[in-house]
C-alpha cells in the first residue's frame, strides 16, 4: 500500500515538475520577429527576412523570406522577372549566409535544436510571387548554431542564376537554340545549336573570332536578365558559347575570359 502511494506521489512531483520547466521558444520567437523585416543583399541578389513562424504540431520552425526577382522590368509574365523557384540549394545557403550572423536568429535555433524543432525556408519572389520552401538538414542547423557554416558566395550566387536561366530553357532565337548552360572549372558554358539551313557551321566557326569585340558590345549593352555575367567575374569564371551544328554534327567554341568580361563593366 505504501509503496503504491509512494509511486503516485513520485508521478504527481514528476509531472508538476516538467510542467513548471519554461517554454523559451515563444519569447525566442518573440524576439526574433521584433527585428523583422530584415533585409539582406547577397551579391547581386536582394531581398529581406520577413518573419518565423512556428508550428507545434508539426514541429517545425519556418523562415519566410521574399526576394526581389524583378530585374527592371514589372508584370508577373515578364522575361525580365528571375525564377527564384529554380535557384534552388543554392539560394538557401545565401540567406542562411545572411541569417548566420543575426544572435537572436541563432538562439531561436538552439532552442528549436532542443525541441527537436525542424527548420525550413519559404522564399517568394515579390514580383512572380511564385515560391519555393527548402528544408535545411540537421547538419546545416547545427553548423548555424556552432557557427562554423561557410560558404563561396560567389560560387553559390552563380549557381543560384545558372539553376534560374536553365527553368527557362530551351529557346530558341532566330537561327540558334539555347538548350542549357553549365558550370566547368574555368567558364560558364552556353550549349546551342545552329540551324545550319541558314548559316553552315563552318563558316560561323570561320569568322566566330573576328565577330568577338561585337558579341562583347552586345553583351554589355544587355540587360543581362539573369545576373550570370556578373557573377562569372565574382566568381572567376569566363563565358562559352558552345554552337553545334544540327547538320554537320561537328562544333565551335566562342570564349571570353574573365579579363574581357570586366570590359563590360
Amino acid at each position: 500500500m505504501k509503496k503504491n502511494l509512494l509511486k503516485v506521489l513520485l508521478t504527481v512531483m514528476v509531472i508538476t515538475l516538467g510542467s513548471c520547466v519554461k517554454d523559451k521558444m515563444p519569447e525566442a520567437l518573440t524576439t526574433m520577429n521584433s527585428q523583422c523585416p530584415l533585409e539582406f543583399t547577397q551579391g547581386s541578389i536582394s531581398g529581406q527576412m520577413d518573419s518565423v513562424s512556428y508550428d507545434e504540431k508539426a514541429k517545425s520552425l519556418t523562415l519566410l523570406v521574399s526576394i526581389n526577382d524583378s530585374v527592371g522590368a514589372k508584370g508577373k509574365n515578364n522575361d525580365l522577372v528571375r525564377n527564384v523557384l529554380a535557384m534552388g540549394e543554392p539560394l538557401k545557403k545565401l540567406c542562411l549566409n545572411h541569417v548566420k550572423d543575426v544572435p537572436d536568429f541563432v538562439q531561436l535555433l538552439q532552442v528549436a535544436s532542443e525541441k527537436g524543432v525542424n527548420l525550413r525556408l519559404r522564399v517568394t519572389g515579390k514580383v512572380s510571387e511564385k515560391g519555393a520552401e527548402l528544408p535545411v538538414d540537421a547538419a546545416e542547423a547545427k553548423s548555424l548554431i556552432d557557427k562554423t557554416f561557410q560558404i563561396n558566395q560567389s560560387e553559390e550566387i552563380l549557381k543560384a542564376f545558372v539553376n534560374s536561366a536553365n527553368s527557362m530553357l530551351p529557346r530558341t532565337e532566330g537561327d540558334i537554340t539555347i538548350h542549357g548552360i553549365s558550370l566547368s572549372n574555368d567558364y560558364v558554358e552556353c550549349n546551342t545549336t545552329l540551324n545550319e539551313r541558314k548559316v553552315p557551321l563552318k563558316t560561323l566557326c570561320s569568322v566566330a573570332n573576328q565577330y568577338k569585340p561585337t558579341l562583347i558590345k552586345e553583351l554589355g549593352s544587355a540587360k543581362d536578365p539573369n545576373g550570370i555575367l556578373a557573377a562569372c567575374i565574382n566568381a572567376e569564371r569566363g563565358f562559352k558559347y558552345v554552337f553545334h551544328g544540327d547538320r554537320s554534327g561537328t562544333s565551335c567554341e566562342v570564349t571570353f575570359t574573365v579579363d574581357e568580361l570586366k570590359k563590360l563593366r
